[in-house]
């Protein structure tokens, strides 16, 4: 990974940041390092994601899904702009 990508803030559209109106968290995404964002394991689809590793436990965007394997995504707009961009 691209240690200057991972310090420098990331720019998200007004459009995206305006839908992202449940963020409990401020918008850290934005402007922390990578470790302190979720793992991205891939994108489903629209702006679904499949969460590697969360690193939040309260997140209102994060859904759990399956029973003897557990699914994770995330539906934040904001994180997903993140990873179609930068792929982190």
């Amino acid at each position: 990974m691209n240690s200057t990508i991972e310090k420098l803030p990331l720019q998200i559209s007004d459009e995206t940041l305006a839908q992202t109106t449940r963020c409990p968290h401020n918008f850290q995404c934005l402007t922390a390092d990578t470790k302190d964002m979720c793992k991205i394991e891939s994108h489903i689809q629209g702006n679904v994601l499949h969460i590697k590793k969360c690193v939040h436990v309260h997140c209102p965007y994060k859904k759990t899904f399956g029973y003897s394997y557990i699914v994770e995504t995330c539906t934040c707009p904001t994180r997903c702009e993140i990873y179609k961009h930068y792929k982190i």
